[in-house]
């Protein structure tokens, strides 16, 4: 029998970066049949897991799994690993047919991934990145973000200070469940994760994130500092755009300084002119700040021929349409922007309530349809039972019933 420093001592030789280590640890091993058991999982790890391929190498370890262990052995280890192997390469595969290779890989993986931790931080810096882009797939393949968060959640158990993990952590909770309004509790946790990952990479894109996350709790000084901050450290145009623009919107809605929202938002029209959100935030400053309803409507048709179902011009048009009297054409744009913004999944619960309230407003004191009023109220009241606005609308409706 080997003691577990004897088989840990082997396992930390086999994940070394160095190959005289790998090969000093084959040849303490070859001729033991216990002990090439007992590190089976680190050899599999060299032979199908490692940054470069050494033939003669990795086929001796092959060669010595297979004689010792057998086809089933040596396709047990395969199959624990074989969804990490997958993660490096791009080619696509499909997470949610029936029965789905990827995923039985997944949760095989997952079984034996305590084993595997120990094993890689030996390397963390190697193989941590491995469940950064693993994470990355089944965020946008699969989608399954709960499955996303666990994989980052790997990757900071094997390198703490792995940036990409921090970050790929915290704008999966923000995107997927904060700005939905789930999980509010987690917001200093995020805004932690994203200060780390920024202290890690000083990477803009954290401190626009920060800047979002600082919006949605109303933290408008703090928030305006953070996409300051990104404009110095951003260099790709489109991106500086989307700083203007959601600065713009800032001043927009919180600050109401309409001129200083219309020159950000024209500067980031300047640098990105096909950018659908930048023209609905000009159609929005023209409609709402000036009552400028042609030049709105040419701004919110602009942003419609670039995304036909880009949800807020959609409903800035119910808006303009609503100003102007004209009623039909303002509901019809308000049920558009509704049913599109369901096709964004990373919409938020305030936005969806925002076009919920103007419908209600439209259809019970324009319309005086009652009925659909009564049909939307509880149907916010099903999501929000404590929602003031609901439950005020019921009220009145109650009352002229």
């Amino acid at each position: 029998m080997y003691s577990l420093d004897e088989i840990k001592k082997i396992e930390q030789l086999l994940m070394s970066q160095d190959e005289a280590n790998i090969q000093l640890a084959i040849q303490m091993v070859e001729h033991q049949p216990v002990l090439i058991k007992e590190v089976a999982q680190a050899l599999s790890v060299v032979a199908y897991l490692s940054d470069k391929y050494i033939e003669t190498l990795h086929g001796k370890i092959e060669d010595l799994l297979y004689h010792h262990l057998g086809r089933g052995g040596l396709g047990e280890l395969q199959s624990q690993i074989i969804i990490l192997d997958y993660a490096r390469y791009q080619f696509k595969g499909e997470w949610n047919i029936y029965n789905s290779a990827l995923r039985h890989y997944y949760y095989h993986h997952k079984k034996y991934i305590q084993d595997y931790i120990r094993l890689f931080k030996f390397r963390p810096k190697r193989f941590a990145p491995l469940y950064d882009v693993l994470a990355s797939r089944i965020e946008n393949e699969w989608p399954n973000y709960q499955e996303a968060i666990f994989c980052y959640e790997t990757a900071l158990k094997i390198q703490p200070e792995d940036s990409s993990a921090w970050f790929g952590w915290a704008k999966a909770w923000h995107h997927h469940y904060i700005q939905k309004e789930k999980h509010l509790d987690l917001i200093p946790k995020v805004i932690d994760a994203y200060l780390k990952a920024f202290e890690k990479s000083e990477n803009a894109q954290c401190c626009v994130e920060l800047a979002l996350i600082y919006e949605q709790i109303e933290d408008w000084e703090t928030s305006i500092d953070y996409y300051k901050k990104a404009m110095t450290l951003e260099v790709k145009k489109d991106r500086i755009a989307l700083i203007y623009n959601n600065l713009a919107n800032i001043h927009l809605k919180h600050s109401k300084d309409f001129e200083r929202a219309q020159t950000l938002a024209i500067s980031a029209y300047m640098l990105n002119t096909v950018s659908e959100s930048t023209l609905d935030t000009l159609g929005h400053i023209a409609l709402e700040g000036f009552g400028d309803h042609k030049a709105a409507k040419k701004w919110f048709s602009k942003a419609l021929d670039i995304d036909g179902k880009h949800h807020y011009s959609l409903t800035g048009l119910g808006d303009l349409h609503k100003e102007l009297g004209n009623y039909s054409q303002a509901l019809d744009y308000y049920y558009q922007g509704l049913k599109s913004d369901l096709n964004y999944c990373t919409y938020n619960m305030s936005e969806w309530l925002d076009k919920i309230e103007k419908l209600v407003n439209l259809l019970y004191y324009q319309l005086n349809d009652i009925e659909q009023s009564v049909y939307y109220c509880n149907k916010v009241l099903r999501i929000r039972p404590k929602n003031q606005f609901a439950l005020k609308m019921l009220g009145i409706m109650n009352r002229t019933i």
